[in-house]
């Protein structure tokens, strides 16, 4: 994946204007943009990237509003299918965090990500200082490190898909 700012930016841009429901274009290229997204998880999944798979998996969470409710044949099942991987390989993994931002009040959270996102795929935890608030895990005195290892665990990403797929489909067992 291209992680030039620009392009990040790009990405989390198109992501949030499809959460807000002014996404240029007609449905197929909203369908598009999901689907790519979708892609790309899977392909940074398969590739060892825990970073770019954090990342994609948070933009299709960012997208599920467009996804329950808009999407064209096709987009829904391949969402819940691919975020479906994500929770089960997020619920294998042993964790020594207290709690995650995801299993908190995931609609406020989702607000921040066009601030969050970019975080994710910065591998410097320095990023991290200075940003308030993140429910509750980054308190004062808390470093950036502990808020960065918070946000990219997998049981994380994990909780935030659930509730994604939750919204998309509220009669799924995930």
């Amino acid at each position: 994946m291209n992680r030039s700012a620009d392009r990040v930016a790009e990405l989390g841009g198109d992501w949030e204007s499809i959460r807000e429901g002014y996404y240029p274009g007609d449905r197929s290229a909203k369908d598009a943009c999901v689907l790519d997204c979708a892609e790309a998880l899977v392909a940074a999944r398969s590739g060892g990237d825990a970073l770019g798979a954090a990342f994609h998996a948070l933009g299709l969470v960012q997208m599920y509003g467009y996804v329950a409710w808009e999407p064209g044949p096709g987009v829904e099942e391949r969402v819940v299918a691919v975020l479906g991987e994500v929770v089960a390989e997020g619920r294998a993994v042993d964790c020594a965090h207290d709690g995650h931002p995801g299993e908190g009040d995931v609609e406020s959270l989702i607000e921040r990500f066009p601030e969050i996102l970019p975080l994710i795929l910065d591998a410097s935890d320095d990023a991290w200082e200075g940003v308030e608030d993140l429910d509750g895990l980054d308190e004062e005195g808390a470093d950036g490190a502990a808020a960065a290892s918070a946000w990219r665990c997998p049981r994380n990403i994990a909780a935030f898909a659930r509730e994604a797929i939750l919204n998309i489909r509220p009669d799924a067992a995930v």
